[in-house]
C-alpha cells in the first residue's frame, strides 16, 4: 500500500507517478489496471467516438494509446515490452488454465 497524505492541491507528474508504480508489487499493480479500467469505463461515457461494433469509449482510448505506442517518437521500445510481456503472460495462463 502507498501511503500519501495530502493537504490541499498536489500535482504528481508522470514521472512520479511512474516511480509510485514501479514501487509496487506485482498483486498491487495488477490491481491498479484493474481500478484504471473501472475508472476509464466510468470517466468515458458520452465522450469520444464508439466502435461500430460496441466498444465502449474506454476501449476506444485504449486502441488511442496503442496507435500513441506504436507511432509517437516518445514512445519506448521497454514500454512496449513491458506492455507485450503482460499480455503475453496472460494469455499463457489462460492456455494452461484451459480457456
Amino acid at each position: 500500500m502507498v501511503k500519501v497524505q495530502l493537504t490541499g492541491e498536489v500535482e504528481i507528474d508522470l514521472e512520479k507517478l511512474a516511480e509510485c508504480f514501479a514501487h509496487l508489487d506485482d498483486d498491487q499493480q495488477a490491481q491498479f489496471f484493474c481500478k484504471v479500467a473501472a475508472i476509464a469505463d466510468k470517466t468515458y461515457v458520452g465522450r469520444g467516438t464508439m466502435f461500430s461494433h460496441g466498444e465502449s469509449n474506454a476501449d476506444w482510448q485504449w486502441s488511442k494509446i496503442g496507435e500513441h505506442l506504436a507511432e509517437c517518437e516518445c514512445s519506448t521500445d521497454r514500454g512496449r515490452e513491458m506492455l507485450r510481456g503482460i499480455v503475453e503472460r496472460m494469455d499463457r495462463k489462460k492456455e494452461e488454465a484451459g480457456r
